[in-house]
């Protein structure tokens, strides 16, 4: 089923209708949408791909952790939005972090024996007798404030992989992260700038009108906020976040002639925002 809808998804027409159709169904009968979720998409049977994933992942925590001398022994750490990609976790534990807090807003943490057979081979010792350790590991909320139910000042490490572009309210977000992590303490975030729904090689979905997009995508998992990344980099210094890193990419596409098919939005973004396609921010709390 996992390769099927990938395989759908590579066909641009039918993702687009998927996520209209996405949308109508979470308006009518949210229920119905996790339904669907748990029994189609299923993102918790995580596999041997995304376990690569989130062995790279943890490679970047551990990385910058070290070079900013964040010691990781005992850490408490915060993942926003895993998705699909599970092993993270595992592989913290093994470096001892002391509480793995996640923000998720469905379930992913069901166990197959699929599931409990990788989480053994990445840590024999992460499961306590087949299920997830609740010691270690607590799954997290927003209220209907969007505050993160957990305490100011309670985190030492946060770590998202391209979330940022998808969350509605997005300061609101980087208020509360703010506000949970420890002062002198790290976050690090990849945020990926391009088009989720149509064409990630084109930059005409940002003259999208604003109304039309949030009619037909606005409930879309692959739908994203449309900030770029000026955006991002001066609402995290405007909070007090110290930007130790940017390692931005762009994309071959977002040439000179491509920027200048669509004036109107040089109008809106600087010509070097348009070409960014992805950045890694490194942050520290100041």
């Amino acid at each position: 089923m996992k390769n099927f809808i990938q395989k759908l998804l590579k066909i641009k027409a039918i993702k687009v209708l998927l996520c209209v159709k996405e949308n109508f169904i979470k308006l009518i009968s949210p229920k119905l949408w996790i339904w669907i979720e748990n029994k189609l998409y299923n993102p918790y049977d995580f596999d041997e791909e995304n376990i690569k994933r989130s062995k790279y992942q943890y490679g970047l925590v551990q990385k910058y952790a070290d070079k900013y001398n964040v010691n990781l022994d005992k850490a408490q750490v915060f993942e926003i939005w895993p998705w699909g990609f599970l092993g993270l976790w595992a592989f913290l534990q093994k470096n001892w972090v002391q509480k793995y807090y996640v923000l998720d807003n469905i379930n992913h943490f069901d166990l197959t024996q699929k599931n409990i057979d990788l989480y053994n081979k990445i840590n024999p010792n992460f499961l306590k007798n087949n299920k997830i350790d609740p010691d270690y590991t607590k799954v997290l909320s927003y209220n209907k404030d969007n505050d993160i139910l957990i305490e100011t000042e309670s985190t030492d490490v946060v770590f998202s992989n391209a979330v940022f572009e998808h969350i509605h309210d997005i300061t609101k977000a980087i208020d509360e992260i703010y506000r949970i992590t420890k002062k002198w303490w790290i976050s690090i975030h990849t945020i990926d700038y391009r088009d989720h729904i149509f064409d990630q090689q084109k930059l005409w979905f940002l003259r999208f009108p604003q109304f039309w997009f949030d009619a037909l995508f606005y409930r879309a998992g692959a739908r994203t906020n449309r900030k770029k990344h000026f955006f991002y980099r001066d609402y995290f210094e405007k909070l007090g976040f110290e930007i130790l890193e940017t390692i931005t990419d762009t994309k071959p596409e977002y040439t000179e002639e491509e920027i200048q098919r669509y004036p109107d939005l040089l109008k809106k973004y600087d010509k070097e925002d348009l070409r960014i396609s992805t950045c890694l921010f490194v942050l520290r709390k100041i």
